[in-house]
């Protein structure tokens, strides 16, 4: 095997990559045909749907080297087969994004120069707009992801935003002590 970059093993993959790309595809239950949307050789991951199903939202991790862990939170409207980005090279979390009315919340970091990196949950209203951290600064929880960011060939840990109705539900710690915090 050679390793040819420093983050090679990925548990998502269940060991070292074998350099297959991840793309976005639907499957109609009823006819049993399938569809391919993405052809692009870049890592397209954790799709869901609007809750009208007419787009599907993801992640999407055009960027290689130091950036390679930050991705775009793209949507794909299957009405008419267009992909829009709505972030750039987001400090996502990789959980998938959770649909609440028509803007996507998604957990990750902020990247801020001059603050510690921090976690939070972001909102963004649509394609190029600003994301807008949920979180308030003195909020004594480190956001989504703080106690559980690891993958096992047992599957994903589970710290995944939770949406219902207005309440935000998520796994975080403060203090050292773990928890579960809601944001309404």
């Amino acid at each position: 095997i050679v390793i040819e970059e420093l983050a090679y093993k990925f548990d998502e993959t269940f060991g070292i990559p074998d350099g297959s790309i991840s793309q976005l595809g639907t499957v109609e239950l009823e006819t049993e045909r399938t569809a391919l949307l993405t052809w692009e050789p870049v890592h397209r991951r954790r799709p869901v749907f609007s809750p009208d199903g007419a787009r599907i939202a993801c992640w999407r991790f055009p960027h290689s080297g130091w950036k390679k862990t930050r991705g775009e939170l793209t949507v794909y409207d299957l009405a008419d087969g267009s992909f829009l980005q709505w972030t750039d090279g987001a400090a996502a979390l990789e959980d998938p994004p959770v649909w609440q009315g028509s803007a996507l919340l998604y957990s990750g970091y902020d990247l801020g120069e001059d603050k510690p990196l921090r976690g939070t949950v972001w909102r963004v209203d649509g394609p190029g707009e600003k994301p807008v951290s949920l979180l308030p600064e003195d909020a004594p929880c480190f956001g989504p992801g703080a106690l559980l960011t690891g993958h096992t060939a047992c599957g994903y840990p589970g710290e995944e935003l939770q949406a219902e109705g207005r309440h935000l539900r998520f796994l975080s710690v403060s203090r050292g002590t773990a928890g579960v915090y809601a944001l309404e």
